[in-house]
């Protein structure tokens, strides 16, 4: 999704609308990042992947229809949880894979 086309468009509004989205989706990564960080002491749920890849396409997907400020802010928070969570995931996933002699060299 293209957000400054998305608040200009459909929310018909200007740059502090745009400033609230990309804060909304900061507020998803924070939240994430957090989850994340207390999930980590149970290892890699690489189960994660498809639950946030089919998420993340759904809200986007749901986007569409959206013409509420405040919905598109709830929806821009879930986006950047499942953002976040699927670049953890995939970070991590990444690095388990690497053996131990490559590592720091990818």
């Amino acid at each position: 999704m293209i957000i400054p086309i998305f608040a200009k468009e459909v929310l018909h509004s200007g740059a502090q609308t745009y400033a609230n989205l990309l804060s909304a989706a900061g507020v998803g990564l924070l939240i994430a990042a957090f989850l994340m960080s207390y999930l980590s002491r149970f290892g890699l749920r690489r189960d994660f992947y498809l639950i946030v890849a089919i998420g993340t396409a759904s809200l986007q997907a749901l986007m569409l229809v959206v013409h509420n400020y405040g919905l598109a802010m709830v929806m821009m928070v879930a986006i950047g949880f499942c953002n976040m969570i699927f670049l953890n995931q995939s970070n991590a996933s990444f690095q388990f894979d690497i053996p131990n002699h490559l590592l720091g060299r990818m």
